[in-house]
């Protein structure tokens, strides 16, 4: 603020220096103290109002001659009145909130009693709940005789048809079995040989050393209607094919790796690999897949050469000999090893889940003609007599009878992948069959191993056994006789002339076998050398 005299801004640290800032500066105190005096005035007017009445302003403003006792009396009969007024409204408000408890109370004495009764009734609806339950247990027995009679009924009848079922399985693989020549043969030497079809199941550990019957020691005109060896070893694995393709039907059971059996183009059985398996909408034809090599390794076809090692069918024939066919298409015979484990893992796995607990070794795993004759010709029980008729009895049936359990030895035709009743996907079965696999290498561990063996025959095969009587003079080295393993059969012997029913040519076959079995047993120089090539090269 700017003195209008001096014409000097004053202020708190400044001190005025004339009478105008004096005034100036003392202005706005002044104002303060005549707002105090203004709230005194006020507040006092209100205390001398509300000590004695009558004295505020407002009697203040009367005249000097008003009578103040009359005024005084009114201003009393007021307030009396304002106090008698708000005593009836505060009563009101009493008699009004009196009236709400008394509700308020009948409300809960009529939720008591209600509460009581409902407990009566509770009490009495325990008590006949109590009554009736008591009457159901007196009860129960005599309503679920019955039903329990009618399930026992079901069970036996269901357990009679399962056990018929599984007898007729059995007959029928017993009896098919029997009729495409099923049977196990004692050879001259002490060993027992598996025949199907009137031709012999070999080992897949001996297939190389099954020599052709050309080189064997007969004469020229005896040697053309002997089959070769590829010969019968494509006979007796479609013999296994056509027995087990019959079984699993009658059986119900889906192999691992499906086996397609011979059709209008394809004349020889094939075998699919388990990841592909049940996935071909139509019969593969393999004719040319498997005598065709694959591609070279170039950028041309790839998709062709990945469905021809993956998709295509594994053969289950060959057309020479093991020996041959190893040196000159080695892919077929690579083909041919798998497809022949793959059908001697489904034999294993049929067995095993048929009940049998042989195979737990590779060497039972490849030996095809000693399972199948296990299976379905080693037990001999005779089969159990059909009860018909069923009893109408009361008693209760024990809950031993409910079924076979688990834990029973299993027989030929118990298990199946076409009933409900010890279904092979139940969780039993599948525990079961993972328990074996796990006694034995995985598939490609079985071939890798057939594999070495074949291989480790073909590389030795050079190396021959001769035998010599003594004083007999050598021949020259075109004709001496070399046989390996090789299983001579009889001339009248053919292809086309076996048949399982018919037992002339089994005959010839094992007076072969005796032959050259007691020629072997003769006097003479027996080893192991060295034979020389026909070509006369050292």
């Amino acid at each position: 603020m700017d003195c209008h005299i001096c014409s000097r801004e004053f202020n708190s640290k400044r001190k005025p220096t004339c009478a105008s800032c004096a005034q100036a500066v003392l202005y706005t105190p002044r104002l303060q103290h005549v707002r105090g005096l203004l709230d005194r005035e006020k507040h006092h007017t209100s205390v001398e109002a509300v000590v004695q009445p009558g004295r505020d302003g407002i009697i203040a403003a009367l005249p000097q001659d008003v009578d103040l006792d009359t005024i005084t009396a009114g201003i009393r009969k007021d307030t009396r009145r304002k106090a008698i007024d708000e005593q009836q409204i505060v009563e009101a408000r009493i008699d009004n909130i009196m009236k709400k408890t008394d509700e308020l109370r009948q409300q809960l004495d009529r939720g008591k009693q209600w509460i009581a009764q409902a407990r009566e009734g509770d009490v009495k609806r325990r008590a006949e709940i109590a009554a009736e339950r008591k009457q159901l247990e007196k009860e129960k027995p005599r309503a679920l005789d019955p039903v329990s009679l009618a399930s026992s009924k079901a069970r036996q009848r269901q357990e009679k048809v399962h056990n018929r079922t599984v007898d007729a399985r059995s007959l029928l693989c017993r009896e098919s079995a029997l009729l495409a020549g099923l049977e196990r043969r004692q050879g001259s030497g002490g060993e027992v040989q598996y025949w199907l079809g009137g031709v012999p199941i070999f080992d897949l550990r001996r297939l190389a050393r099954i020599k052709p019957y050309e080189k064997s020691r007969v004469p020229e005109s005896e040697k053309e209607g002997r089959p070769k060896s590829h010969e019968l070893i494509s006979t007796g694995l479609d013999n296994v094919c056509r027995l087990l393709g019959n079984c699993c039907h009658y059986l119900s059971i889906r192999l691992p790796s499906e086996v397609i059996l011979p059709f209008n183009k394809d004349s020889h059985a094939t075998i699919l690999p388990e990841e592909i398996a049940y996935k071909l909408e139509a019969p593969f034809n393999s004719e040319a897949a498997t005598n065709k090599a694959p591609p070279p390794t170039t950028t041309k076809a790839p998709a062709e050469s990945n469905f021809i090692t993956k998709n295509a069918p594994r053969p289950l024939h060959i057309t020479r000999g093991l020996s041959r066919l190893f040196k000159e298409n080695h892919f077929e015979y690579l083909r041919f090893t798998e497809g022949v484990i793959f059908l001697a893992y489904n034999v294993a796995w049929l067995c095993t889940s048929q009940g049998l607990s042989t195979i737990n070794t590779i060497d039972d795993v490849y030996n095809m003609g000693k399972n199948l004759h296990d299976l379905f010709l080693g037990d001999d029980r005779p089969r159990p007599p059909l009860l018909r008729n069923i009893s109408s009895a009361t008693t209760r049936t024990d809950n031993s009878r409910r079924g076979p359990s688990v834990s029973e030895a299993p027989r030929l035709g118990a298990w199946s992948h076409g009933t409900a009743h010890h279904s092979l996907s139940s969780a039993d079965a599948v525990r079961t069959i993972r328990e074996w696999q796990a006694k034995l290498p995985p598939v490609s561990g079985l071939i890798e191993n057939l594999q070495n063996i074949l291989n480790h025959e073909i590389a030795g095969d050079e190396w021959d056994m001769v035998s010599v009587q003594e004083g007999e003079e050598q021949p020259e080295n075109d004709q001496i006789a070399v046989l390996v393993g090789g299983v001579e059969v009889d001339p009248a012997m053919s292809i086309m002339s076996i048949r399982p029913s018919d037992g002339a040519e089994d005959d010839l076959v094992a007076k072969a076998i005796a032959r050259q079995q007691a020629h072997r047993n003769e006097k003479g120089s027996s080893g192991w050398m060295r034979v020389r090539p026909r070509g006369g090269d050292g």
